[in-house]
């Protein structure tokens, strides 16, 4: 199993460096290219759903993400100590005039299983994706 951590700043501009030490533990998983777009997203919508909601977009607050690799599949975590973010109840696309709740519907979509909660330590937001089995082929060579 891999377990990796990274610490950044809560500022949007801090997110990119998250992504590209996403980027390099990419390399490992057997994930597709559509699969890995929205794994990074997912994680980019958590990120900015920590910044914006529970810091306010105000600076100077530390964002934990971590990335789990095991055989059957892949976990990031992203924790906050900022004030908690109202779940929505419901999965369903927000109106097109709303300007939020559109990251925790990609979330919620892209991802195999989203869990959220708050308590005295902080707040959690856990993304599962399952990877496929690596199946080791052997070649039959005939002559």
């Amino acid at each position: 199993m891999i377990d990796q951590n990274i610490v950044i700043d809560s500022r949007l501009v801090c997110v990119s460096a998250a992504c590209t030490w996403l980027t390099r533990l990419f390399a490992l998983p057997d994930l597709s290219e559509t699969a890995r777009y929205q794994v990074e997203t997912c994680m980019v919508e958590g990120i900015n759903n920590a910044i914006l909601h529970a810091y306010g977009g105000e600076g100077g607050h530390d964002i934990s993400i971590s990335y789990k690799l095991a055989d059957d599949f892949l976990q990031l975590k992203i924790c906050d100590s900022g004030r908690a973010m109202h779940k929505e109840q419901t999965v369903g696309l927000p109106a097109s005039e709303s300007e939020t709740g559109r990251g925790w519907f990609i979330i919620q979509s892209w991802m195999d299983s989203v869990d959220y909660h708050s308590d005295s330590a902080g707040n959690i937001l856990i993304m599962k994706r399952h990877l496929r089995k690596m199946r080791s082929k052997k070649r039959i060579q005939t002559t």
